[in-house]
């Protein structure tokens, strides 16, 4: 491997752990907004056995295959992503990175050419520390080679990266007896006999359907838009998803999957519905899906901010004016009851109405009949009613700032929407979305995020809820470049700062650091103290941790173990590096 080769792989392993974070509060591990699993690698033993048991060698081997096919064409898109702003031989590399990331083996490249002419690419490389190797040492036959998921998953990682069908072959395996695993990549054409590589791995961009019913494919929903540099290959082009214009539903953390799950039950019938939640955290977007999922969905969602109605126009906006009825209304206007009817109609902050607007509610909600003000014709309300709060509507009862009799109508069926910090697992999907709305609102081509300000992001508070992340994520592409990627200057974030303390990160070294860990502190330099230690040249570290020991003590009036507090540490350990450095100055 050349020195570039290995620069570039130094960089895109410290690009990728960057990336990488726990949230031991939610139980989640993360890289970017991919979700992951740590594994036990005999659990992934257990695995192997368990289906050569229950298929045989055989279908076992192709499964694992197609299994790290799908994992690698995951894999690919996200690199795609994280990398998009370098050239396709470097996100083909990174390849590299991910098999070794995620524990499955490390891979040494050995000759490379990753041009896209299918005559000329060529990759050769050793796995080591194949998991699979060690998974299947026991095996009895020892005739092929036992790196299947490697093989599924480098051909499924370069095949997505090319767009093109690159087969990858173990050529050489420790399981049979040789001194290495080694592999060999190639474009599908520039191999001979490619029957039996057909048989496990599958063609790109078609359906593989297994005898046990396992798919895999490359969908949409994995395939982003084609590198620059990739070129189709005698095949059809992939149609891509119609970018996102507008708000969307979005969220898979368990909270607001039992949310979506009321929505559902609930959106086909004529139910009322109460909407519950936060400011921001998404009422409005729900009371629309609502109505698209309502025999409704043809007719008006007429959407009512009854913050916004002063009390003296309420009847006039809410159930219409006819012509005359006061001095300045010279013709006849329809309310929002009357432009609702057939569909949906939302009252937004229900709880902001006086009590005389509110009586006037609830007798077109109890008798479904209301008057034009100044009319006499009496019409008939046929609307779907949802209305929503921020507010705790108990406690506004308890104060005689709402009615009792309103509420019951209105709370037939409440939905609580959690807030966001409730929902954490969503935020880098909603990360995402969000991004990619606002770079094409604003016209600018953003590459993503650094590692500090996705980092920053995931632990704000945001009390704003979604509203907020949106302020923010806007902001921030408003004022990044094209191509680029957004920092932390390029946020700027209320007065709540991140208060979670449970996030472990890896850092370049690839060790799990604490948010709260003082080895984490950016303002470390800036004080006095560490100033003056770091200005004195002749100080080493073991100078430094002598004095500041001997100064706890004498600060402590000579009391050991109340100067072993203070330091954080125990008396045990405090009496050992006395006792040592007591043996040293008599050397």
């Amino acid at each position: 491997m050349t020195h570039k080769n290995q620069q570039e792989e130094e960089d895109l392993s410290s690009f990728l752990v960057e990336r990488f974070h726990v949230d031991l509060d939610q139980g989640t591990l993360w890289v970017d907004d991919h979700r992951m699993l740590l594994l036990q690698a005999d659990w992934f033993s257990d695995i192997h056995k368990q289906i050569i048991a229950l298929a045989g060698v055989e279908q076992a081997r192709k499964t694992i295959t197609q299994l790290g096919y799908s994992a690698g064409v995951r894999d690919a898109n996200l690199a795609k992503k994280i990398y998009r702003n370098k050239p396709l031989s470097e996100i083909m590399l990174s390849g590299l990175q991910f098999h070794a990331f995620q524990g499955l083996t490390v891979v040494e490249s050995v000759a490379s050419d990753f041009t896209l002419d299918p005559q000329k690419f060529y990759i050769e490389a050793f796995w080591k520390n194949s998991i699979e190797v060690q998974t299947q040492e026991t095996q009895a036959e020892k005739k092929q080679p036992s790196c299947w998921m490697a093989v599924g998953y480098s051909s499924g990682f370069l095949s997505t990266c090319a767009d093109n069908e690159i087969i990858v072959r173990e050529v050489e395996c420790i399981s049979m007896g040789c001194s290495s695993c080694r592999c060999i990549a190639r474009f599908a054409e520039n191999w001979e006999n490619i029957t039996e590589d057909r048989k496990y791995i599958p063609t790109l961009n078609a359906p593989e359907q297994t005898d046990n019913k396992i798919e895999i494919t490359h969908s949409n929903n994995l395939q982003p838009a084609l590198h620059p540099e990739a070129k189709p290959h005698n095949k059809e082009p992939v149609e891509q998803e119609v970018p996102i214009n507008t708000p969307t539903v979005l969220g898979n953390s368990p909270t607001f999957k039992a949310v979506l799950h009321q929505i559902e039950c609930v959106a086909d019938t004529m139910t009322p519905i109460f909407l519950l939640g936060e400011s921001g955290v998404g009422k409005s977007l729900l009371a629309q899906k609502v109505h698209l999922e309502s025999p409704r969905a043809h007719a008006p969602f007429v959407t009512v901010n009854c913050a916004t109605i002063p009390e003296a126009l309420f009847e006039a906006e809410l159930f219409g004016v006819r012509k005359g009825a006061f001095t300045g209304a010279d013709a006849s206007r329809a309310g929002r009851f009357e432009e609702a009817q057939g569909g949906t109609l939302f009252l937004d902050e229900i709880d902001t109405l006086s009590l005389a607007s509110q009586a006037k509610l609830l007798r077109v909600i109890q008798t479904g009949a209301f008057e034009r003000l100044g009319g006499a014709k009496t019409q008939q309300a046929d609307i779907r009613l949802i209305a929503a709060t921020n507010k705790d509507l108990a406690a506004a009862i308890e104060a005689g700032e709402f009615r009792k009799d309103l509420f019951f109508r209105i709370n037939i069926f409440p939905v609580s929407i959690p807030p966001l910090r409730d929902r954490i697992d969503d935020l880098p999907l909603l990360i995402e979305n969000i991004l990619n709305r606002f770079s094409q609102k604003h016209g600018r081509a953003i590459s993503g995020w650094t590692a500090e300000a996705y980092r920053a992001m995931l632990l704000h508070p945001w009390p704003g809820n979604i509203r907020e992340l949106e302020n923010v994520i806007e902001r921030a592409v408003i004022l990044g470049k094209n191509h680029e990627l957004l920092n932390l200057y390029h946020l700027v974030f209320g007065h709540d700062r991140p208060t979670n303390t449970h996030h472990l990160w890896l850092n370049s070294e690839g060790q799990l650091i604490s948010d709260n860990n003082p080895l984490n502190d950016d303002n470390t330099l800036e004080k006095p103290w560490v100033k003056e230690a770091l200005g004195d040249s002749s100080q080493t570290l073991p100078d430094l941790e002598r004095t500041l020991v001997l100064a706890a003590i004498n600060s402590c009036e000579g009391n050991v173990a109340k100067a072993a507090k203070r330091l954080g540490v125990t008396r045990s350990q405090l009496d050992y590096r006395l006792k040592k450095w007591r043996k040293d100055d008599k050397q």
